[in-house]
């Protein structure tokens, strides 16, 4: 089986169909460019993550990996800040544009539907004695509603504060998201969490649940569970693909939208052409009409590292020791870099729904600091004193 899945993907359009807020649109001129900026980063990291896991399952939750690098670009500083801006497609915005269309953003997806489970939470936690800025952590609790907490990172099971954060904002679905100890060089951590758990607007029948054949990839087939309802949704097809959104709960403000690749065209073939410009053209296109939906019932939990990725994109100066964290802290944040950064996610999907979570974590370390000492390297015949006669 592959399945190739964007999850909460964030949309401002005047008409979406997928994550919909309202009729009319609740942004300002400057923050719909920033959610459309927003757009095009989370569909070229969909793209660069398939190409790096080909013939494999893609699932990913890009708001979850957006709002983890957003804590980020708020604590960068100089060269680092331009590639994060540059890698997130928002360069030439100002920061308090940019915090309050994140800002924006959590508001109208926690009051979007009251009858969808929606959780969206941000965290920060610093090693004990780091001296961050009260700035930062000012700026983490206004625009991004985030959790800030200091640990001792040397006590042994350190770790399991942050997962049981995770598992708590993830319902259990997501229960480890670092190692129960720490190493010893990590002083900060960035995290985001996503819970999403939705009835479908109208339900798939489980008796017309039947077994069916799947294509794989490799193109043989195997019996699959394929759930199956006859609805009005809408649709939209091109040469390429055909396609359905399936809305969720009362009033449409969130669904799935599914993109079958015609005939033998391979997936790799449709999602190449997931580009902004295309995605606006599609939604825009999309039309009720009747439908018969086959559906497979699946779960799936995927893990991804980021950091090639995320240097593919143009950010690899955050995981250089020479990146400028110093937005996080003056006194140590030119020794901060990013070590690592990592993403999971979970998706159950059945007659009644769907139920999907993401956590992201970006890993601060501090740097080597040898470029900063004399050097005193033995790696030659040298002269080495055991006692001293002390001065008179």
């Amino acid at each position: 089986m592959l399945l190739i899945s964007l999850f909460l993907f964030f949309d401002c359009t005047e008409n979406p169909t997928q994550s919909t807020i309202s009729d009319t649109n609740p942004f300002n001129a400057v923050e719909r460019e920033i959610i459309q900026s927003e757009n095009s980063f989370e569909l070229k990291l969909f793209r660069k993550i398939n190409e790096s896991t080909p013939d494999s399952n893609v699932f990913i939750s890009p708001l979850s990996i957006y709002m983890a690098l957003g804590l980020a670009y708020n604590g960068a500083e100089g060269v680092t800040r331009e590639a994060i801006a540059s890698a997130l497609d928002i360069t030439g915005f100002s920061q308090m544009d940019i915090n309050q269309a994140y800002k924006r953003i959590l508001s109208l997806l926690a009051e979007a539907d009251l009858s969808v489970q929606f959780t969206l939470a941000n965290s920060l936690w610093y090693h004990k004695g780091l001296p961050v800025e009260n700035d930062y952590i000012d700026m983490m609790k206004e625009f991004f509603d985030a959790k800030v907490a200091q640990l001792d990172f040397n006590d042994a099971g350190s770790g399991d504060s942050i997962n049981n954060w995770i598992a708590d904002k993830t319902n259990g679905t997501i229960k480890k998201i670092v190692q129960k100890t720490l190493p010893d060089d990590v002083m900060l951590l960035l995290l985001n969490a996503i819970y999403f758990k939705a009835i479908w607007t109208d339900v798939f029948d489980t008796n017309h649940t039947g077994e069916y054949y799947f294509k794989k990839y490799d193109g043989s087939f195997i019996p699959w569970a394929l759930m199956t309802k006859k609805d009005t949704v809408k649709y939209f097809e091109t040469d390429l693909f055909c396609a359905a959104d399936l809305p969720y709960g009362d009033n449409g403000c969130f669904s799935m939208t599914l993109f079958v690749p015609k005939n033998d065209i391979p997936v790799e073939t449709l999602i190449s052409e997931m580009n902004f410009s295309n995605w606006k053209s599609w939604i825009s296109s999309f039309k009720f009409d009747l439908c018969i939906i086959y559906l497979p019932r699946f779960t799936l939990s995927y893990e991804i590292g980021l950091k090639k990725v995320l240097t593919d994109l143009g950010m690899g100066n955050v995981f250089l020791q020479e990146a400028d964290f110093t937005g996080i802290s003056k006194e140590s944040g030119k020794d901060l870099y990013v070590s690592n950064a990592k993403h999971k996610t979970y998706i159950e999907v059945n007659e009644d729904g769907t139920e999907a979570t993401g956590a992201t974590v970006v890993l601060l370390t501090i740097g080597d600091n040898t470029t900063k000492y004399k050097q005193v390297i033995c790696n030659r015949p040298f002269v080495f004193v055991s006692e001293k006669i002390p001065h008179r």
